[in-house]
């Protein structure tokens, strides 16, 4: 009985679920794909995803930067929707990747059964 107790209390904590979009002159690229899975992942995390505020996050995220996606500059957008279901844009330039990136592989095994591993969220230790 402590056993099945001890798991009850190790719940992890709600995540803030992540898209990461280019952002250009012509808008977020292959945005109603990013926004299918973010609200996948809301919908397992029971995160609560309400499709226009996130809409109105983005457009008001984009006119922000109009200038300077005008100008020719692409930024790299993260979409973040918190554990509240609050959601926010952050963005950068983009910086191309190097030609040959550094790639290693992680001495600790992942479980290909672990479902969190399907959904990207600000929890990034494991890819760390």
């Amino acid at each position: 009985a402590v056993a099945k107790a001890a798991l009850l209390g190790s719940v992890p904590p709600v995540p803030t679920l992540l898209e990461t979009m280019r952002l250009d002159a012509g808008g977020y690229a292959r945005r109603d794909r990013h926004l299918a899975r973010l609200a996948r992942s809301a919908a397992f995390h029971d995160i609560a995803y309400d499709p226009d505020e996130v809409a109105q996050a983005l457009d008001a995220h984009a006119r922000l930067h109009a200038h300077a996606l005008a100008s020719g500059t692409v930024h790299r957008a993260r979409l973040l929707l918190s554990p509240s279901g609050t959601p926010g844009v952050e963005s950068a330039p983009l910086v191309p990747t190097p030609a040959h990136p550094r790639v290693a592989l992680s001495r600790t095994p992942v479980s290909r059964t672990d479902a969190t591993l399907y959904h990207k969220t600000t929890a990034r230790a494991t890819y760390d």
